[in-house]
């Protein structure tokens, strides 16, 4: 599911990086209230089972990897066209990309405030900017 909604449709963008957020204003922003509430199904289940169940923890682990590799992919293609900056490591940006999918999550379910989404993703947004090659 996670490659389904947030990598595969990167492929129609040429900087993977306007994907990400268009991706997170679809699926994030574009959320209801009533749905943020209980965050990212992924993150719940790794914060509640990864702790006491080793191969549990081995799948999320293998789940969050497939979901960084195949976004650093994009990455690397767009750094390879000129895109973003290649001194850069792709694997980290995917890190980070992944990241920011599950706090954004974390904090709007923590604080009930959908609207932090907002102030979440211009940040994002700034620091993308930081990225691309000029």
């Amino acid at each position: 599911m996670s490659l389904d909604r947030w990598v595969r449709p990167l492929a129609a963008f040429e900087n993977p990086l306007e994907g990400v957020l268009h991706q997170m204003d679809t699926h994030i922003g574009g959320s209801p209230a009533n749905i943020l509430k209980f965050g990212c199904p992924l993150n719940n289940l790794a914060q509640e089972m990864a702790p006491v169940d080793a191969g549990f923890k081995k799948r999320i682990q293998a789940a969050l990897d497939e979901w960084i590799s195949e976004t650093a992919v994009f990455i690397q293609q767009a750094q390879d066209r000129g895109i973003l900056k290649k001194h850069l490591k792709a694997r980290e940006i995917a890190q980070f990309i992944v990241m920011s999918h599950e706090g954004f999550f974390g904090m709007i379910k923590g604080t009930g405030d959908k609207e932090l989404y907002q102030s979440l993703i211009k940040s994002l947004g700034c620091y993308f900017h930081t990225l691309e090659q000029r």
